[in-house]
């Protein structure tokens, strides 16, 4: 039997032509045989959730969907707006969202306050007196300031689990004032989100 040694410099049977049409056919074979599997397995697969539906309440969150300004297609977003009573007037004390906005697709926590705030001292958040967790404003504007958190895994997990958030701002006095938020639904709303 001769041996032949191939421009790749690897050594061939006489039987080698023979060898790769056969494992060409053996290659095309398992390849539809995984396409079937694919098939298969898709078809058994439920359907997954509905994604958040613009509107939708869970407890005292509610959810929106929209087109935002720089970030491609419609991004879902939870979110609650706090306002107090003053003079027969609603004015609002925070506006709280949290969800998959940003362009790198991480989820994120993002609070408006009325301007007149110190921004210095940025914004706090812990859930039901647990550590706080500070960030800063990335912006004001005529509608108030705002603060920007990207959330980790950990404060995610707790405010799934938690009653009530603090977030706190400082005063223009330099005092704190603190906010309660509400988690009642925070976890259908954040889960819907995705």
């Amino acid at each position: 039997m001769a041996l032949f040694q191939s421009s790749t410099g690897s050594i061939l049977s006489p039987f080698a032509p023979a060898a790769r049409t056969t494992m060409r056919s053996h290659a095309a074979l398992r390849s539809i045989a995984a396409c079937m599997l694919c098939s298969i397995t898709a078809a058994m697969i439920p359907p997954a959730a509905p994604a958040l539906e613009d509107g939708q309440k869970f407890k005292d969150w509610s959810g929106r969907c929209e087109t935002l300004k720089g970030v491609d297609g419609e991004r879902c977003y939870i979110f609650q707006r706090l306002v107090t009573k003053k003079d027969g007037d609603y004015l609002p004390v925070l506006h709280v969202l949290v969800g998959y906005i940003t362009a790198d697709g991480k989820p994120g926590l993002f609070a408006t306050v009325p301007l007149g705030v110190s921004l210095p001292q940025g914004l706090q958040i812990s859930v039901d007196g647990g550590e706080a967790v500070s960030f800063g404003y990335s912006h004001c504007n005529n509608q108030g300031c705002l603060g920007a958190l990207a959330l980790s895994d950990q404060l995610i997990a707790e405010m799934k689990a938690g009653k009530q958030a603090l977030i706190t701002v400082h005063s223009g006095s330099q005092q704190p004032v603190s906010i309660t938020v509400s988690l009642s639904g925070f976890t259908a709303g954040f889960n819907a989100l995705r």
